[in-house]
């Protein structure tokens, strides 16, 4: 009798040796199995890959036989090529490039739109939306009132970057029109003095005999606006009474 678990490579049984693998030897040749298969498909790969990669080269030498300046005139065409090629590109590159504001009709009416501001810290950034809204509307001027003693560098900077058709003008309210702390007197106009300087400055520019049709539109910095509002208000002919909130 002999146990299944064998510590032994030869079991003898009178005159004849019979081999009988051990336990220990049964996990190594599974062992070199596997790895043969996981090594061989990618020996494989890796030689169809090399081969496939260099037929071509070895292709291209074989046709030329030496011939330079075949390879000269090879050489240009292929630069004519990546040069059509590029041309190809920058012209459907251009193709989507847009500008903004867009172009001046003369054939719509001009918007111009009065704003007035003050110096506070959210200001470049409600001027900065308020613009990029301007951006997207045809044949707008943008009339912007500073309630200051002088122009500020950040807004003439930030008028100058946007790329708008814009008039910069300033007013400084006078003391005693200006709001006190946190309390907000209805009875105190807001804006009032920079509305009426816009307003002088468009009757000053434009008379009444122009031939140019125009709208004004008063739009706070503060506000967000629809470009569909501007759009109905490019198509308005009548004066209205209009209510104002202070």
């Amino acid at each position: 009798m002999w146990s299944p678990v064998l510590s032994l490579g030869f079991l003898l049984s009178g005159n004849e040796e019979l081999w009988v693998p051990s336990a220990l030897e049964m996990p190594k040749r599974r062992d070199i199995l596997a790895i043969v298969l996981i090594v061989l498909p990618w020996t494989l790969l890796i030689t169809v890959w090399h081969q496939s990669a260099i037929a071509p080269l070895l292709a291209v030498h074989k046709e030329d036989g030496g011939d330079t300046r075949r390879d000269f005139s090879q050489g240009s065409d292929s630069k004519e090529y990546c040069l059509s090629d590029r041309d190809i590109v920058e012209v459907v590159r251009t193709e989507y490039v847009y500008t903004r504001p867009p172009p001046w009709s003369d054939a719509l009416p001009t918007i111009h739109v009065v704003t007035p501001t003050y110096s506070r810290p959210v200001q470049k950034a409600e001027l900065t939306r308020l613009s990029n809204t301007f951006l997207h509307v045809p044949n707008l001027h943008w009339i912007l009132v500073e309630d200051s003693q002088r122009r500020t560098a950040l807004v003439t900077r930030l008028l100058r970057d946007t790329g708008l058709n814009y008039t910069h003008l300033n007013v400084e309210t006078p003391r005693n029109y200006k709001l006190r702390g946190d309390m907000r007197d209805p009875r105190i106009p807001r804006g009032t003095m920079q509305r009426n300087l816009a307003l002088r400055w468009l009757r000053e520019t434009f008379n009444r005999n122009s031939s140019q049709p125009g709208i004004v539109y008063f739009a706070d910095d503060d506000n967000t606006y629809s470009l569909e509002l501007f759009e109905e208000v490019r198509c308005s002919r009548a004066i209205q009474p209009t209510g104002l909130s202070c």
